[in-house]
């Protein structure tokens, strides 16, 4: 498994840009935050009953994620895309790699 395929559907994966979610931001320096960034794919096209927990096992393959948050809508249903943090930028870029 290339932890490009979660729940048998495809997942598609790009690097976050500015404009990410930081639910934390105001706890931590600027240089914290675009490390953060450095660390995090914006994982798409997921099942919509994909759980972090099933994403997290599927990206967990190629690379070290640590946490992630899927979006979802005003009635809590997925998006189907969301956000996940590897535990270092080489991580990151591995699963990134393994998905292209």
């Amino acid at each position: 498994n290339d932890g490009s395929n979660c729940c048998g559907k495809s997942l598609i994966i790009a690097t976050a840009t500015a404009g990410l979610p930081t639910a934390t931001a105001t706890a931590e320096s600027p240089e914290m935050v675009v490390e953060a960034r450095r660390r995090t794919l914006v994982l798409a096209y997921f099942p919509r009953s994909a759980s972090e927990e099933d994403v997290l096992k599927a990206v967990g393959s190629v690379g070290s994620a640590c946490k992630g948050r899927i979006a979802r809508d005003a009635n809590g249903s997925s998006r189907c895309f969301g956000f996940f943090e590897f535990v270092d930028e080489a991580s990151c870029q591995e699963a990134l790699a393994a998905c292209k």
